[in-house]
């Protein structure tokens, strides 16, 4: 069995062949000295201990400690659950009462618009893209044929693929005809906010490239379209996000099975 500190040196040699964060090692050696002072082993460490140990320090803090111990335990096959399956904890979201509704952003926005920003406008709520994706977007990633596009997203580039209808696809075919670049919808971030600004004016309600994401959430929820097939849309590497997107509570959660399911 290796010492510990045999094993931080091997550790730390991992990190840099798997060009992991270093920044690891140090939260490892923050916390194995706590458990040496405590007498505690990480091997058998409860969730409790562990929050116990987590406490006072600020949420990126704990979230950086549990991203660390479930690396830590992966490269040495650690099999304590209460730590590998350890969810980071995520800061209370204030989200917004209200957004507009699709129909009042054809009444009120839409009718003024341009036709390059009715596309983008149609698109971004057909699809909720993150800012970042829909300015790296290509015309390589956009599929009219089969009525969606390649998003690639994250640190590790994964990637997924975003639905929209075959009317987005209509005004999409017509915008990317008329724009003689290469790559990109020829539309920069610049433009997209002023776009948001058009659209703040005609709704009397502060309106973000942001906002338009919890848009297409919200009416994709309402028109019936499954909590899955909306965080696979967005992107969310956890259902719990979407919830939160969509102002859901695990009350709600919890009456809504009961009325249909007894």
């Amino acid at each position: 069995m290796l010492s510990r500190r045999k094993a931080l040196l091997k550790y730390e040699n991992y990190l840099r062949q798997t060009n992991q964060s270093e920044c690891y090692l140090n939260t490892i050696k923050v916390l194995f000295k706590y458990l040496n002072n405590n007498h505690l082993i990480l091997t058998y460490l409860t969730k409790e201990q562990f929050l116990n140990f987590l406490e006072g320090y600020a949420i990126e803090t704990k979230n950086a400690f549990i991203k660390a111990v479930k690396s830590y335990c992966d490269y040495f096959g650690i099999a304590n659950k209460d730590l590998t399956e350890m969810d980071t904890i995520r800061p209370d979201v204030k989200i917004p009462k209200e957004y507009p509704s699709l129909k009042e952003i054809e009444d009120k926005v839409v009718p003024f618009l341009k036709s390059d920003e009715k596309a983008i406008l149609h698109f971004l709520t057909a699809t909720g893209l993150r800012k970042n994706e829909f300015e790296k977007l290509t015309k390589n990633d956009i599929d009219l044929d089969n009525l969606r596009a390649r998003i690639l997203y994250g640190k590790g580039r994964r990637q997924r693929y975003v639905n929209y209808s075959r009317e987005v696809a209509r005004e999409l075919r017509l915008l990317i005809n008329s724009n003689p670049q290469e790559y990109g919808l020829g539309y920069s971030i610049g433009k997209l906010r002023g776009l948001c600004q058009r659209a703040s004016r005609g709704l009397q309600q502060r309106i973000t490239p942001h906002s338009l994401r919890h848009i297409f959430a919200l009416s994709a929820y309402e028109k019936g379209l499954d909590i899955a097939s909306i965080s696979r849309q967005l992107g969310h590497s956890s259902i719990k996000t979407t919830m939160i997107y969509l102002g859901i509570t695990e009350r709600e959660t919890a009456e809504k099975y009961h009325r249909i399911m007894g």
